[in-house]
């Protein structure tokens, strides 16, 4: 049930909890969040939808709570490639 309901939103966007994001920020200690708004965002840096995250260059410790949907591939490949070769790659 619950995997058919991720695939039957209107909505593809769905901010990550407040209180999960601090327990892995208080870890990993982010810079950049590469895909939010300027209501949601989780770090002082960070891309809009405007402004596109995927074409970026992806630096420091990048958060990524994509918009879920067909697309989510895209996003999931370009964290792949920012890990292995500092985020340079324009899936775009």
């Amino acid at each position: 049930m619950l995997g058919k309901a991720l695939f039957t939103s209107k909505n593809e966007c769905w901010e990550t909890p407040g209180e999960l994001f601090r327990e892995l920020d208080k870890e990993f200690d982010f810079t950049l969040d590469v895909c939010a708004s300027e209501k949601n965002a989780k770090c002082r840096a960070f891309f809009t939808k405007e402004q596109d995250g995927l074409p970026q260059e992806w630096t420091g410790r990048c958060w990524c709570n994509p918009p879920y949907g067909r697309g989510i591939l895209r996003w999931v490949e370009k964290a792949h490639n920012a890990v292995r070769g500092g985020g340079k790659r324009n899936l775009s």
